[in-house]
């Protein structure tokens, strides 16, 4: 029996999507697959993600399997990341109503000159894929340069699509594989998770309420808090390492969290709102740093939001930490020996002028003085206190 492989890929190119495409094409090679599919539908995505995924193909290709992409299905597209991975595959079906291309980098506060290398750059990439499976090289530069899109029709008119299909088993059959049965690779937890940890807005999130948590259980030790607190921002540590991190965008998120715990001294909420906002600053300048990102506002929406009630929360948490420090400012010490005076006892042993004796105040054993004579076990009040000695006299 020779299976067919089919990895769909419905989300933006991050390393999750990389994940599950390595795992997928290797996975094909360990069962002797002769081909593998690539089901595409994404906006675009991280470079670093779309060069391991590419390698990953061509890896495979040198290893005997063809990889097909599958544009599907209809209304699918494959803009940016994607237009890249189709480009590097051995044959590329689209389904009706599909389109490819507009890969121009999105390149943030680049320096103009920085952003022309980076651009030449991708549109070379680009079109080499496109020369090495004899492919319309400069449409293909044109995806890049100028954001050039063209529907699944045109993309076979100008050489960039090989047909038409409405399936990824009709992919198959078009670029004349055999296989006896196919297998369908999807996300799982594992490139979920790395998914969820590619989102430089989720990791600074992460360091920012983890550090929260820290801070919340300073008030209230129950250790729980500590410990989530400390997996957040381990989880955060991991995310920075996946989407790398300079040290500019590093000292910030530093700075964020120790702005956070500086609340525990003083503010009223003010600096867990900056300290958070430090963090997702950090998260911005990682997102502009990076030249290669998915351009679709709905992709985009869920982190902004996230990020203002990350800030909302704060402010709301730090206002509780602020109000419970002035209660417990205002509270008297549990063991202020002020707070005997007033109180009644007796003495245990005699007590003289001038002289120093021993008293039983408040179920405790205390040196005590008084200005006149006080046998042992009379009743005696306290009237002052000297360090830790009490003055007491008759009621």
């Amino acid at each position: 029996m020779t299976p067919a492989y089919v990895i769909r890929v419905n989300s933006d190119i991050d390393n999750g999507t990389a994940d599950i495409v390595s795992r997928g094409l290797q996975a094909a090679l360990n069962s002797g697959a002769r081909g593998v599919v690539i089901q595409l539908n994404t906006n675009g995505g991280l470079l670093g993600s779309t060069e391991t995924i590419v390698d990953a193909m061509t890896a495979a290709e040198k290893e005997g399997v063809k990889v097909l992409v599958y544009v599907g299905p209809s209304g699918a597209r494959a803009f940016s990341a994607g237009a890249f991975i189709a480009m590097a595959s051995d044959y590329i079906s689209m389904d009706s109503g599909t389109v490819i291309g507009s890969s121009t980098p999105i390149l943030g506060t680049v320096d103009p000159s920085e952003r022309a290398k980076i651009t030449n750059g991708l549109a070379s990439w680009m079109q080499t894929l496109a020369e090495l499976h004899g492919r319309n090289s400069t449409l293909a530069r044109l995806f890049v340069t100028q954001g050039t899109s063209v529907t699944s029709q045109e993309a076979i008119r100008f050489g960039i699509a090989d047909g038409m299909a409405s399936s990824p088993e009709a992919t198959l059959a078009q670029a004349g594989i055999t296989f006896t049965s196919t297998v369908y690779v999807k996300d799982d937890l594992r490139s979920g998770f790395l998914s969820f940890l590619s989102d430089a807005v989720v990791v600074s999130l992460l360091t920012a309420v983890g550090g929260l948590l820290i801070l919340f259980d300073l008030f209230h030790p129950t250790i729980i808090g500590t410990t989530l607190g400390v997996s957040l921002i381990v989880m955060a540590l991991y995310g920075l390492q996946i989407i790398g991190l300079e040290p500019l965008q590093a000292g910030l998120l530093i700075l964020g969290v120790a702005t956070i715990l500086l609340e525990l001294k003083k503010g009223h909420g003010l600096l867990a709102v900056t300290g958070v906002g430090l963090t997702l600053l950090s998260a911005a300048l990682t997102i502009y740093r990076e030249p290669y990102l998915p351009k679709s506002p709905e992709a985009l929406a869920p982190s902004y939001v996230l990020g203002v009630a990350a800030l909302v929360g704060a402010g709301i948490l730090g206002s509780y930490m602020h109000q419970i420090r002035e209660a417990l400012a205002q509270r008297p010490l549990a063991n202020d020996p002020k707070l005997l005076i007033g109180k009644t006892g007796y003495t245990k042993t005699e007590l003289t002028p001038r002289g120093t004796g021993v008293v039983l105040i408040a179920s405790e054993t205390w040196n005590a003085t008084a200005d006149e004579q006080v046998a042992a076990g009379e009743k005696v009040v306290v009237t002052d206190i000297d360090g830790l000695k009490l003055h007491v006299r008759r009621p």
